[in-house]
């Protein structure tokens, strides 16, 4: 899943390192595992994307069912949003051993 490029030990960085081009694919397996991870959380408390708006609604956060959806289908929210949702999901804890590769598994 996730894989980090690293730089070489020495001083000078690989000739084929493309530091953008890493950040951008961390930055996108971090969306993956964001989205996977709500997905998880709705699916276990059987809640579909109009109750999620719903809930959302109760918390005073008027979201609509096709804007939420769009939202996390694209992951275009931030860490501050995602910890919101989970708060008002009641997500007590996040179990990420599953969700990526670490560098040090390879």
């Amino acid at each position: 899943m996730m894989m980090l490029k690293s730089r070489s030990d020495g001083d000078e960085p690989e000739d084929d390192f493309d530091s953008k081009a890493n950040a951008a694919s961390v930055e996108a397996g971090g969306m993956s595992v964001a989205k996977g991870l709500l997905k998880a959380e709705m699916a276990k408390r059987r809640l579909t994307y109009e109750s999620l708006a719903g809930l959302m609604w109760d918390y005073g956060i008027e979201e609509n069912e096709r804007n939420l959806r769009n939202k996390v289908s694209r992951g275009s929210f931030s860490a501050a949003w995602f910890f919101s949702v989970m708060m008002m999901m009641e997500v007590k804890s996040l179990d990420l051993s599953h969700s990526y590769t670490s560098v040090s598994d390879s």
